[in-house]
Formats: structure tokens, C-alpha cells, sequence
């Protein structure tokens, strides 16, 4: 089930820049070429009924509820899988349109448990909204004879019987499904399912993993778990992008069943790893019932993984404190307190530590699963309130090489891509990182591109899944020896160099020559060649030959590495030697390429953009700079150097 709060415009945006003109219901919409007809009307304020489709999967055109009139067409074409086009004349409502929608929304419905014990949620799904919609007042169909709905059938004995209204016999039905508890987090229940497919297609489309299928034909169709397996037992990975597709309650959160339909929704952001997905905390009163997965946040487009969605418990745990605590020493109890006297009794106690010990003894470290602006406070306090710069964060460990090594060769500090440009990678590759568990909805994007014809190189010492995993196989796997990233970029820089393949016009407009010459010479050298390191590295000459090759001529290139690189001691070197690569094979300045480090947490640029470090003031203007000292004091308003 969709947010309660977002409109979903039933059929992807369209990329086109050209927009086209048409007639709908008599007034005149423009929208851009390739538009589906649905989304169109949508976005005009002209609501079309609608059950298979949704903006966050490709068109289907089942359901045959979004059917519409378009003059000069045969037949009433689903809107859906109809894009614009200049001059159409399209008619979403009249008394033909609504005779058939009425009818197809009967035959779902006759097929349809009532579900009296959670009204609340069944009256938020799409099913119900359609209904009342097209204005279905009774079903003309019945609810007897074969059915999904329900564990037995009824039938009479017997042709003679049948006329007479005799006794009636039961018997197992064979369509029907018991309940799947058999996942944690939500339920699968079969009778609700009216063979939509956008569970599937969230599986195929969104997630990557494909673990659901429309199992037999015509009435006998049903949705399965891999090889009809109960979910927990089947390829199901928990993402619950079905249980988001779900137009019926057939897939619906265990959380929603118990707590019943959310009241109201707050935009949040996971900050359980770096990817930083966008959702929205469905509320019912103070208590979180559900995680939906932002379909407007840049980082996931609706997406998310089992974490993020599902893992809310701490939330709402007997054990999370929630008002402040004090205690004079360790050996007290702790004592709840009012915020006033909290503050109050902590900014006497920095000031006793300091009298006594120094100014400075005390210090502060960020959060880079804080926003900016928490993060910018934490590190003011301490340079004007405090006096010092005992200030650092957690991305001293992640961040700072990739901060330094991009400073040093690209002169910004931050990646160069988004997520998104991956969609245009033609050879990606990964360095260091395992986005398939540290960054799961980043690499669910991932693999669709590379189910869509990218190249994979992966440079990594152990088997990850983008090695080999369904549907994605990585051409070449470099599982070169720990601690010799530098020596493996190296010899790729070494094939680059000597067979020619450096893209001259980028390096003569982009680059320095100076620089450039120098690296050039160094990396050139036979010592570092494929197979002069093969002895260190551990990868033989030749895939390292064949991947360079690879990457520079390969199309778009793109890099993604992750701590892999940064937390080894060679980390900043490494990053200056992804940069350079790149920048020799000219793989930066447009979407699909770049240098792309993937963080522990969903905000660790920001936490450093901020100022988290001792030696940067925010902007990563060095410590040591008096003009920045001087500004600093005005906007502060404190007297003496920033520290």
C-alpha cells in the first residue's frame, strides 16, 4: 500500500524534453513526449480509475479499470500503456466507460473477502478508493461458485438436487491458499490477490532479486514466492517493495494489521547506511506504524531495504531514553531531570572540567547520521563556546582519505556523482565495497543497469555477490591480495598509458600538463606494469589487462569504491590514484562516469562539509587562515582566533 499522502500518477515521468498538446475530457493538457495518457490526466487534476498501474513500475495494462475513449481510435485503449500525442482527443468519462469499469470492478470484487476486522486499512487501499470511484453499489456476479476466497466449496448433489433445491455437499476448494505468516514483517494473504502482477514487477523492476512469479493460467493464476514457497523459505530478501505495490491487502505489513490505518505522515530520512533513503513515518497518534519509502527522495525513488523499512522497533522500545539524565558520579543511579535543569547542570559542568583542567579538556564529536545544521551547531560550540577545536566525527575514518585525495587531484573534496548516474554507467567499476549488503538500494539500482547490458569489474579480495549473483556476473574479478589497492590501480594506470588509450583531448583541456606528465612517466614505468605486480597483487597480468582496457574504451566508466579503500593506510593514495585514472580515460564531467565513494552514513559529506574536522572550519577552510578567522568572528560574535 501506497503513502497515504502521495499521489501517484500511475506510469513513470517521462525524460523527454519535447512536450506534445492533446484534448482531455475538453480542456487542453501539454505534457512531455512519451507521457502515458494516465499520467497525463493525472497530472491535470483529471482522475482515471486505476489498479495495475503505478508511477514507481512500468506500464501493464491489466486491469482494464484505466480504460478511456480516444477519437479515432478503435476499442477503448488502457490509458496506461497509450502515450500522448499531438492533437489527441481523449475522453476518460461517460456512460459506456463507467458500464465497463463497473463490471470489471464486480468481477474483482465478487472474488474479494469483506475484511470487516481491519475496515480502517482496507478502506486506505486502492481497491476500495477505485470502487467507490466508479460507483460499484452491488455485485451483480454473486460470491458462490469457484472462488480463492474461501478453504471450502459448497455444491449441490446431484443435477435433480440442484433443481429441487436439495442438500448440498462439501468439499476442499483447490484455489484456495491459508495465510503466509511465515515472514517477520508483513503477511501474503492469497484470497485478497487479484493477479495484478505489481508484486512481481516491484520484485523484477525495483529490487532486482525476482523472486515472485505469476504461477498457471486464466482463473487458476496465482502470485508465488520462488518456487511456491512460503516467503521466508523462498529468494525474498524483505525489501517489501511488494508489500508497497499491493493495491489490495494481500501483502500488508504485520505493523498496519495491529496498529491499524496511519493518521497523518512525516518526511524522515534512514540513517542506517550511507545510501540516506527518503521515507515517510506513517503515524497514528505519537506511534510509528509504518515505514513508506519516499517516492520523491532523490536517493531511492520509493525504494528501500529490509532495514530501513521494516527494522523501526527502536522507535518505540521500552529501552530507548527519551528524557534526559543525570547522575554526580558513576557509582549514582541515573535521575530524570527537566530539559532546563539538564542544560543547565551539563554547561556547569564544562566549565568546572575546564577551570580546572583547561580549556582544553573538553571536546565534541558529530554524527554524520546528523543534518547539517546539528552538525554546523556541534562544531560552533566548540570553537566559540568552548575555545578549542576538540572536534571530530566518525567520517575521520571513512571520509577524510576520499577528502583529501579529491581535494589534491580534483580540488573538491566530494563525489561526483549521484545515484542516478549509474543508469547511464556503460563499465562500472567496484572497488573496496560490497554495495549489496552496505548499500542495498544503491545496488538494486546498480544491477538493473547491469541487467540492462553494463559491464561489471569488481576489485575486491573477497567473492561478493556482484561477482556472480542472479541475472548479474561481473566480467572480470580482480581479488587482489589485501593492502595492495595502490599497486592494482597502478598497473591499470601502467595498460592505460602504454597501449594508448589515454583520452589526449580531455587531459589537454582538463588537466594539468605538468601533473599529468609526471604521472604519466611514473605509472609507466615496467615496475609497475600488470605483470611486474602480479607478484604483489595476486591477479594475473592479463585480467588486469583486460579490465583496464575495459574501463578506458568501454564507453562510459564509472567508479564506485567504498571503505574497502579509505580505512587502509594507504587510503588517500589510493583515492588520488582512482582520481587520476579517471581522469586519464576521461571518465568525468557527465552523467555515467566519475569517482563515487559510498559512505557508512547517510550524511558523512555533510557532517565534514560542516566543519567536523579539527584542522577545517566549515567549508574546509584550513584552521590557519586568518581571513577565515576574521569573517568567523563577525558572524559569531566572539572576541580571539576561532582555535
Amino acid at each position: 500500500m501506497l503513502s497515504i499522502v502521495e499521489l501517484d500518477f500511475g506510469t513513470p515521468k517521462s525524460a523527454a524534453k519535447q512536450s506534445v498538446t492533446l484534448s482531455i475530457d475538453g480542456r487542453e493538457v501539454s505534457a512531455p513526449a512519451g507521457t502515458s495518457v494516465l499520467r497525463a490526466a493525472s497530472e491535470a487534476g483529471i482522475e482515471i480509475p486505476k489498479l495495475c498501474a503505478t508511477e514507481l513500475l512500468d506500464a501493464f495494462g491489466s486491469c482494464r479499470l484505466c480504460l478511456v475513449q480516444i477519437e479515432g481510435m478503435k476499442g477503448y485503449p488502457a490509458s496506461c500503456t497509450t502515450p500522448v500525442a499531438a492533437g489527441m482527443k481523449v475522453t476518460t468519462q461517460n456512460a459506456k466507460l463507467g458500464e465497463i469499469r463497473r463490471g470489471v470492478m464486480e468481477l474483482y470484487l465478487s472474488d474479494y473477502p469483506l475484511d470487516e476486522a481491519h475496515g480502517d486499512v482496507a478502506a486506505q487501499t486502492e481497491l476500495m478508493k477505485a470502487a467507490a470511484a466508479v460507483g460499484v453499489g452491488e455485485v451483480r456476479y454473486g460470491f458462490a461458485g469457484a472462488n480463492h476466497v474461501h478453504a471450502f466449496v459448497f455444491e449441490r448433489e446431484g443435477q435433480e438436487a440442484a433443481i429441487q433445491g436439495g442438500a448440498t455437499q462439501q468439499r476442499t476448494n483447490p484455489l484456495f491458499r491459508e495465510r503466509d505468516e511465515s515472514n517477520p514483517y508483513f503477511t501474503f494473504d492469497a484470497s485478497k490477490c487479484i493477479v495484478c502482477s505489481r508484486c512481481v514487477r516491484a520484485c523484477d523492476e525495483q529490487q532486482g532479486t525476482l523472486a515472485l512469479t505469476i504461477q498457471g493460467r486464466g482463473f487458476d493464476s496465482a502470485m508465488v514466492a520462488s518456487q511456491n514457497e512460503a516467503f521466508m523459505q523462498s529468494e525474498c530478501v524483505s525489501c517489501g517493495a511488494c508489500v508497497q505495490a499491493c493495491p489490495t491487502m494481500a501483502l500488508t505489513e504485520k505493523s498496519l494489521l495491529a496498529l491499524g490505518a496511519p493518521e497523518r505522515s512525516v518526511v524522515t530520512t534512514c540513517a542506517y547506511c550511507g545510501v540516506g533513503c527518503s521515507f515517510r513515518a506513517e503515524m497514528k497518534g505519537e506511534e510509528v506504524v509504518r515505514m513508506v519509502p519516499n517516492k520523491d527522495g532523490h536517493a531511492n525513488h520509493g525504494h528501500s531495504c529490509v532495514k530501513g523499512r521494516f527494522a523501526i522497533g527502536y522507535a518505540t522500545h521500552k529501552d530507548r531514553i527519551v528524557k534526559p539524565m543525570i547522575r554526580a558520579k558513576i557509582s549514582d543511579p541515573w535521575r530524570e531531570v527537566s530539559w532546563n535543569e539538564a542544560i543547565a547542570h551539563t554547561a556547569r559542568e564544562f566549565k568546572r572540567i575546564q577551570a580546572k583542567y583547561g580549556r582544553d579538556a573538553i571536546g565534541g564529536i558529530t554524527s554524520s547520521r546528523c543534518t547539517n545544521e546539528e552538525t554546523y551547531l556541534v562544531q560552533k560550540l566548540v570553537r566559540a563556546a568552548f575555545g578549542n577545536n576538540n572536534v571530530d566525527t566518525c567520517a575521520r575514518v571513512c571520509h577524510s582519505p576520499t577528502g583529501y585525495g579529491l581535494k589534491q587531484t580534483l580540488g573538491e573534496s566530494a563525489g561526483t556523482q549521484n545515484f542516478d548516474s549509474v543508469m547511464q554507467a556503460d563499465v562500472i567499476l567496484v572497488i573496496g565495497a560490497n554495495p549489496t549488503d552496505a548499500h542495498p538500494v544503491f545496488a538494486s539500482q546498480m544491477k538493473r543497469r547491469l541487467r540492462q547490458g553494463a559491464k561489471l569489474i569488481v576489485a575486491d579480495p573477497r567473492r561478493i555477490d556482484l561477482v556472480r549473483t542472479p541475472h548479474v556476473e561481473a566480467d572480470y574479478h580482480l581479488a587482489l591480495r589485501p593492502g595492495t589497492n595502490v599497486a592494482l590501480i597502478n598497473s591499470l594506470a601502467h595498460v592505460v598509458v602504454s597501449e594508448g588509450l589515454v583520452k589526449q583531448g580531455f587531459v589537454r583541456e582538463r588537466c594539468e600538463a605538468g601533473s599529468f606528465a609526471k604521472w604519466k612517466t611514473f605509472v609507466g614505468e615496467e615496475r609497475n606494469s600488470p605483470e611486474a605486480m602480479q607478484a604483489i597483487t595476486g591477479v594475473p597480468a592479463a585480467d588486469v589487462r583486460a579490465a583496464a582496457r575495459l574501463y578506458a574504451t568501454g564507453g562510459n566508466g564509472a567508479i564506485y569504491y567504498g571503505l574497502g579503500v579509505t580505512e587502509h593506510s594507504q587510503g588517500s593514495t589510493m583515492v588520488m590514484g582512482i582520481a587520476n585514472l579517471a581522469m586519464a580515460t576521461g571518465n568525468l564531467g557527465r552523467e555515467g562516469v566519475g569517482v563515487n565513494p559510498l559512505r557508512g552514513q547517510n550524511n558523512v559529506q555533510g557532517s565534514c562539509d560542516m566543519g567536523s574536522f579539527p584542522h577545517e572550519l566549515s567549508g574546509y577552510r584550513h584552521i590557519s587562515d586568518e581571513a577565515t578567522h576574521v569573517r568567523g568572528r563577525a558572524r559569531w560574535r566572539v572576541q580571539g582566533p576561532l582555535h
